[in-house]
């Protein structure tokens, strides 16, 4: 279509005046290739985790070019689309579909066309059924203000003022990654694998000598957190992940132990002479 045929368009930048009238006039006149997609899963009932092989082709009277989109009907928060693969001589496989949430949903593959093919849909939808893994977790308490952290296996005892802003932690993931989810937590390595699993959603419920004392939902890290000054005497800390459709309910391995005691306090007094 000759849309660029008013003076001082310039195709290379894109700056200048196009010819309207021409754009509308010729816009009909446009015609992509159509094209046909096809999407096959390995699997379609698993566990939660499982790396799953997703492949299939985009046929055309070319050879398509460009990328397909992984897509679900998921009611799982940010699951709707999920990745994208690139067309390999109109081709494309992955072997290492592993986030895949919870649930039973429908899948399928969206095309989205390039510059000579239209886009197309893989039908019909593929329906998957995904299984709770059941998880590990981490629980952490962190004495903020001194830049301490603390675990059931090394708490911080009586060491504990009153006052002390100590935030409890509660790292979420497949059972298989706690120990690296600790390193980052305390250590600060291994965090390059925090959003390469998918991530619980859901809440976290603590409890101090077994009573509830507060509920909070996971956030972006795969954790969650309280933060609070625990009164004077002894406190034994714990969490329980309540689940969701990717994850099973747990409880913590451990409690963590400690006791706060009586604060110091300085006294300043003046004179006024």
């Amino acid at each position: 279509a000759d849309y660029n045929a008013a003076a001082g368009y310039n195709l290379a930048t894109g700056l200048g005046t196009i010819d309207a009238n021409n754009l509308v006039n010729d816009w009909n006149k446009i015609s992509l290739l159509s094209t046909a997609t096809t999407m096959t899963a390995s699997q379609t009932s698993f566990a939660h985790g499982t790396a799953i092989t997703i492949s299939g082709a985009v046929t055309g009277t070319g050879t398509p070019t460009g990328n397909l989109a992984l897509m679900t009907d998921s009611t799982e928060p940010f699951n709707q689309g999920h990745a994208v693969f690139p067309l390999t001589s109109g081709s494309y496989s992955n072997s290492t579909v592993n986030y895949l949430p919870g649930g039973t949903y429908h899948i399928w593959g969206q095309y989205g066309g390039d510059s000579k093919n239209q886009m197309s849909t893989s039908t019909p939808p593929i329906e998957i059924a995904v299984t709770p893994e059941t998880p590990g977790m981490d629980l952490n308490l962190f004495n903020v203000a001194l830049g301490q952290y603390y675990t059931s296996a090394s708490n911080p005892g009586t060491q504990v003022d009153y006052g002390s802003q100590l935030m409890v932690s509660a790292l979420v993931g497949p059972a298989s990654q706690v120990s690296y989810l600790q390193n980052c937590d305390t250590l600060g390595t291994n965090c390059n694998l925090l959003g390469k699993f998918p991530s619980p959603t859901g809440t976290v419920t603590f409890t101090d000598n077994g009573s509830p004392i507060n509920t909070a939902v996971m956030n972006a890290e795969d954790d969650a957190e309280y933060n609070a000054a625990f009164g004077v005497g002894a406190h034994s800390v714990s969490a329980t992940y309540n689940g969701d459709q990717s994850y099973n309910k747990i409880a913590a391995s451990a409690p963590i132990a400690f006791t706060v005691v009586k604060d110091s306090p300085d006294l300043f007094w003046d004179a006024s002479n």
